[in-house]
């Protein structure tokens, strides 16, 4: 200030040309980076800028609190040595202060009176921000606090907090650390009961409800104990109100710690607290919520409590997309706990039992025929509808969206209609059902071939899941934008989105090995590599034998590699029985089209002529495998047909695939349109037929060199030889 011996000389020299006064701050994100580059002597990884993150936000980029923490990870063995790199060995805040930061902050504040100490350790418990009204009511007086908060702003301790009037804040996160750690812990225990119960008298506590359960969480020992897990109920559910389940799930496993302090633990109470923290955490793709919600199981299994069961079945279905429709099989334990609740339906609320209704529609996806699904859910729908609850209607229509029947013709109107209806119903109300309806009409809108639509709807989608930060959502997303590159041909992007993808849910534990599969095996097939899958094809069809896609999938290997002979007795396994192996879900289309496919290469008849039955209806859409968009079925169908010498309703099914490609924009598929329709043509012989047949290969080849599409174009080759 003005009365410090240097005023004066900073004042002449300001007048003095050349001369100019910075203000020095802490570094950013990128400078701090720089710094720790630069000292470790290599680029960083991921967990090397975890780190980075991690110490600008404890030094707000100081670089001398930097070094000095640097220096304390190396000495203390947190920062080792492996392999040529310095890499972290455990978590920063395991560390505590470094000491020559410790003896900086020291010196500062031993320059200060005791009494203004004091005043400063209480503001340190209050935390990083502290209002002068509440340290005021804490030390006993505002004008004495303000008369101690003084002399700790001259010595750039504190800063007012610029719009919030009497608020203020440490200047760096390590000063208030150092204050904190100083306090004994009976007397921060008593601060801290202290703090919560004067933010209570301050008001507005739901605002608040964080603050106060941090201050009462840490006097939970002195007797706070209902006052502690109150607010970080509150907390938790304003957190998941502002969808940062991270927070919410921190909040609501606080408050499952604290009520260990009880006696006697109330456990009905625990229950609700182990559905609240399991569902937050599911929502993330945290494992332990699985096992947190299992506990809460277990509870409401011994107390006979079915209300409390039906909330753990619904908070485990919450998972279903990534526990079970990306892996390809059921959950026995999910069925099981839901067909539970509902044989004691009886005393259950009516919202509770569309719910769980209608999970368990979806739930059966793997292992039902359609029929008692379609009855499940049509139960849940009437019992929403008649509830006029829009939360519970769409959250039922979510499982109606699950049902598109392939056996009947219009299933795929059907599907953007409830899919509609879904976005309508839950708009306003969860974005998270909002945000996996459009994925859903995405999906169903590129399988007809309205392209910009399918990209609109999409586009809403990631901006939603991006927003949510719901990781589930997010590899939704990802598979499908990928799944969409793919089908326009573009591989060598494909390859970097399904990179990204499979990063993704690696890094989030989300299980997506069978739609990296799915999408691997399009981009091989096209480029003629097939046979680099059969090892991998061979194991998931022992793990999943009640999947037939991927017998269909092992098919392909066999024909790439001109063994058709081993396609015969695959596609015939699958066909018998009128497909009765195959469940009536999203799997039946796909099935039944590649088996006409198939089965014409190798001249299995009967069994194209039953695919052919059940897909000829079919034939103007993309069928979409869960995460790829597969060959137009007018290809499979258009294929059985030829080889049945059915020439003219060939000819009809290949120019609706043809047509559907070309206002897709699928380059790829519609160079397999191109070509199929000339070997057809080359079988048929007709007039013309030959011509037309060297124009299209000579088609299908230019688009097969331009896109990489190797196979294609080793047919096309074939023929124009």
């Amino acid at each position: 200030d003005r009365t410090h011996p240097l005023s004066e000389m900073l004042a002449d020299l300001r007048r003095q040309s050349g001369v100019d006064r910075l203000a020095l701050g802490g570094l950013d994100g990128s400078g701090v980076e720089q710094f720790l580059t630069h000292t470790a002597g290599h680029d960083l990884d991921a967990e090397g800028i975890q780190l980075a993150e991690a110490i600008a936000q404890e030094t707000e980029g100081n670089p001398f609190f930097i070094g000095e923490v640097l220096r304390h990870l190396a000495e203390s063995g947190a920062l080792v040595q492996r392999d040529g790199r310095w890499v972290p060995d455990v978590q920063l805040e395991q560390i505590g202060i470094p000491e020559g930061v410790l003896e900086v902050i020291g010196r500062r504040l031993s320059h200060l009176d005791p009494s203004v100490n004091e005043v400063l350790a209480v503001a340190a418990v209050i935390g990083r921000d502290f209002e002068l009204r509440s340290l005021g009511t804490v030390t006993g007086s505002t004008d004495d606090a303000l008369d101690a908060l003084d002399p700790a702003e001259t010595a750039g301790l504190i800063e007012p907090v610029r719009g919030r009037p009497g608020t203020y804040r440490f200047s760096h996160a390590l000063v208030r650390t150092a204050l904190y750690d100083e306090l004994p812990t009976s007397k921060r225990l008593r601060l801290h009961r202290s703090v919560g119960l004067a933010l209570e008298a301050v008001g507005d506590t739901d605002a608040r409800a964080g603050e106060l359960a941090r201050h009462f969480t840490e006097a939970a020992a002195l007797g706070e104990v209902d006052k502690a897990i109150e607010y970080s109920r509150r907390a938790g559910g304003a957190a998941i109100d502002g969808l940062a389940f991270e927070e919410a799930a921190f909040h609501f496993e606080q408050a499952l710690e604290t009520l260990q302090l009880a006696e006697p633990v109330d456990q009905q109470l625990r229950a609700e607290l182990l559905v609240l923290a399991g569902n937050a955490l599911n929502q993330i793709g945290e494992a332990r919520g699985y096992d947190l919600l299992l506990e809460a199981e277990r509870i409401g299994r011994e107390d006979a409590d079915v209300e409390l069961l039906a909330r753990v079945s619904i908070a485990i279905h919450a998972s279903w997309a990534t526990r079970v429709a990306a892996v390809g099989r059921d959950d026995p334990h999910a069925i099981a706990l839901a067909e539970h609740v509902l044989a004691d339906a009886a005393r259950l609320s009516d919202d509770l039992h569309a719910r769980v209704l209608g999970l368990l529609s979806t739930e059966l996806f793997w292992n039902e025929d359609i029929g008692r699904r379609l009855a499940l859910c049509e139960e849940a729908l009437e019992l929403a509808r008649r509830l006029d609850d829009p939360a519970v209607l769409a959250f039922v229509l979510g499982s109606r969206n699950l049902l598109a029947d392939f056996t009947e013709v219009g299933a795929l109107e059907a599907s953007i209609g409830h899919a509609t209806e879904m976005i309508d119903v839950a708009t306003g109300i969860d974005d998270s059902l909002v945000c996996g309806a459009l994925v859903a009409r995405s999906i169903s809108l590129v399988c007809r071939g309205d392209m910009e639509s399918g990209e609109a709807d999409l586009g809403r989608a990631e901006e939603l899941a991006d927003r949510l930060r719901i990781p589930r959502l997010i590899a939704q997303c990802k598979m499908l934008r990928t799944a969409h590159t793919l089908l326009a041909g573009r591989l060598d992007e494909t390859d970097a989105l399904l990179a990204d993808f499979e990063a993704y849910g690696n890094r989030e534990g989300i299980e997506n090995s069978a739609g990296t599969g799915a999408i691997r095996y399009r981009l091989q097939y096209e480029r003629g590599q097939l046979a680099d899958l059969e090892p991998f094809l061979l194991e998931i069809i022992d793990a999943q034998p009640q999947v037939p896609v991927w017998r269909m999938a092992l098919c392909g290997v066999y024909v790439q590699t001109d063994r058709p002979e081993l396609v015969h007795p695959h596609v015939d396994a699958v066909a018998a029985d009128d497909f009765a192996m195959v469940q009536r879900n999203q799997a039946f289309l796909i099935t039944c089209s590649s088996v006409a496919r198939l089965a014409a290469v190798v001249g299995a008849l009967e069994s194209a002529e039953a695919a052919y039955r059940h897909a000829a209806p079919f034939d103007d859409m993309f069928p979409f495998s869960g995460a790829a968009f597969e060959y137009p079925v007018g290809i499979g169908v258009g294929a059985a047909a030829g080889a049945l010498g059915w020439y003219d309703r060939a000819e009809q099914h290949f120019t609706q695939a043809i047509d559907l490609c070309e206002r897709a924009g699928a380059s790829s598929y519609l160079a397999a349109g191109h070509l199929h329709l000339a070997e057809m043509l080359t079988a048929r012989g007709g007039a013309g037929d030959v011509e037309r047949a060297r124009d299209l290969a000579v088609t299908a080849l230019a688009t097969a060199d331009e896109l990489g599409l190797a196979y294609v174009a080793k047919r096309a080759r074939t023929i124009l030889g």
